[in-house]
C-alpha cells in the first residue's frame, strides 16, 4: 500500500539505523542535507495530507467498495507508481542519478524486495478490516519501536527523555488498544496481518542499512516497485484472484478507478515525502 504503508524501504522519520560497523556505506552514502527550520513544517505537513490523503483512499477502495484482492490492488498500485517514478526519473524531475541493476545488485537488494511486495499484502490485508485509528496507531507503533531498538542497548545520553516517554506512550496505546478488542482473534485476522506488516517493514528498513549502498532510496523504491509488479502478477493467478476480480460488483463504477489511480499516485509521493527527494 503505501508502504504503508509499504515503503517503507528507508529511514523511518528522522532516525539513523546504519549498523556501526557499515564502513563502506559510511564511506559511499553521501550526508543529506540538513533540513531548514522554516522548511520542517511545511514538509511535515505535506507528509501529514499525503499520508491522510493515501489511507483514506485505500481505506475506500478496500471497505467500502469492498475490493477484496490484495494481489491486483497492489499489482495496480505498484504498477502506476512504477510509471509514474519512471517518467519523473527520465525527465530529470527529481534530483537524482539512477544506478542501473546489476546482478550483485539484484542479489544485495533481493531481501528488501521480498519484504517490501510481503509487506504491501499483508498492509492491504489488515487495512481492510481494521479501523482507520486502530491502523494508524499500530502503523505508528513501528517507528517508536525502531527508535527504542537503536538507543537502549547504548543508553545514549543525548537521547532525552522526552523522546523515549513519546515511544513509550505509542507503544502503550497500541498493546492497549489491540488489548482492549476483546472479540480479537489472531488466526487469519487483520492483526496478524498487520504484525507481518510491521515485520516486513522493519526488516526492510534495517536491511537497507546493508545493502549495496550504489542504490539510493529512489533507485530501490523503482526496482521494488518492478519486482512486485513481475512477481503479484503470478501470484494473483495462483491464487484465482485474478479471476474472481472479473465477477467485481463495482467494477465499472468511476470512483472504483479513481480510488486506484490516486492510491498509487498518492503512494508514490508518500514515499517520495518520507525520502526527502526534492523535484
Amino acid at each position: 500500500m503505501m508502504g504503508c504503508v509499504g515503503v517503507l524501504k528507508r529511514d523511518i522519520v528522522s532516525f539513523d539505523y546504519r549498523p556501526s560497523g557499515s564502513l563502506r556505506a559510511e564511506a559511499t552514502v553521501p550526508e543529506r542535507p540538513t533540513m531548514s527550520v522554516t522548511k520542517q513544517p511545511i514538509d511535515f505537513l505535506i507528509y501529514l495530507i499525503l499520508f491522510g490523503s493515501a489511507i483514506f483512499v485505500n481505506k475506500y477502495v478496500l471497505s467500502v467498495l469492498k475490493f477484496t484482492y490484495p494481489t491486483i490492488f497492489q499489482g495496480w498500485q505498484t504498477l502506476v507508481g512504477g510509471i509514474l517514478l519512471r517518467v519523473l526519473l527520465s525527465n530529470k524531475c527529481l534530483s537524482v542519478s539512477t544506478t542501473e541493476l546489476d546482478k550483485p545488485g539484484f542479489v544485495s537488494l533481493l531481501p528488501s524486495f521480498l519484504f517490501f511486495s510481503a509487506g504491501l499484502v499483508a498492509s492491504s490485508k489488515a487495512l481492510a478490516n481494521l479501523s482507520v485509528p486502530m491502523f494508524l496507531c499500530l502503523q505508528n507503533s513501528l517507528g517508536a519501536l525502531l527508535y527504542l531498538m537503536d538507543v537502549a542497548p547504548g543508553f545514549r545520553s543525548k537521547a532525552g527523555p522526552v523522546p523515549l516517554l513519546a515511544c513509550l506512550a505509542t507503544l502503550g496505546t497500541a498493546v492497549a488498544a489491540v488489548l482492549s478488542d476483546i472479540d480479537m482473534t489472531f488466526a487469519d485476522s487483520p492483526y496478524f496481518w498487520m504484525l507481518v506488516n510491521l515485520a516486513c517493514t522493519a526488516v526492510q528498513a534495517l536491511h537497507s542499512k546493508i545493502a549495496d549502498a550504489r542504490y539510493t532510496e529512489v533507485d530501490r523504491l523503482y526496482f521494488s516497485y518492478v519486482f512486485s509488479v513481475i512477481v503479484l502478477a503470478p501470484v494473483s493467478l495462483y491464487l484465482e484472484e485474478a479471476f474472481e476480480v472479473l465477477h467485481f460488483a463495482h467494477a465499472m463504477r468511476y470512483d472504483f478507478y479513481a480510488g486506484c489511480l490516486l492510491s498509487g499516485i498518492l503512494g508514490l509521493f508518500l514515499n517520495l515525502s518520507i525520502m526527502k527527494a526534492s523535484f
